[in-house]
């Protein structure tokens, strides 16, 4: 087998991996959907009641709003996946830039995420 047949191979199981990971992220927010919408509501700091003016609406809603939160939630597994995908074909000057540079990240996006 040559190098591109195993390049397309690893390439297949990241593409892979992230589907599944988005996926059942989303049908675990759909589950709890409410909890969700509740905070994202109450963190906009107004007092909002959700009108619903067409039967169907509360199901792409909440549809919408899963797959949303499931997508932001999956991200950092993803990138992890890209990461790991990209990794063998860097320099190592290239990895180590790579490494501070996500040690970085971490340290400004945690916080936001927390917060």
């Amino acid at each position: 087998m040559n190098y591109i047949n195993l390049h397309l191979k690893e390439l297949k199981f990241s593409l892979i991996y992230s589907f599944i990971t988005i996926t059942s992220l989303i049908i675990v927010v759909y589950d709890y959907i409410e909890i969700f919408l509740s905070y994202y509501i109450s963190f906009t700091g107004t007092n909002i009641n959700l009108i619903f003016t067409d039967l169907m609406e509360v199901f792409y809603i909440n549809i919408k709003f899963s797959i949303l939160f499931g997508v932001i939630f999956s991200l950092p597994f993803i990138m992890f996946i890209a990461l790991l995908y990209i990794k063998p074909g860097l320099y190592t000057y290239e990895n180590t830039l790579i490494n501070r540079f996500i040690f970085i990240t971490n340290l400004i996006v945690l916080p936001s995420i927390i917060y």
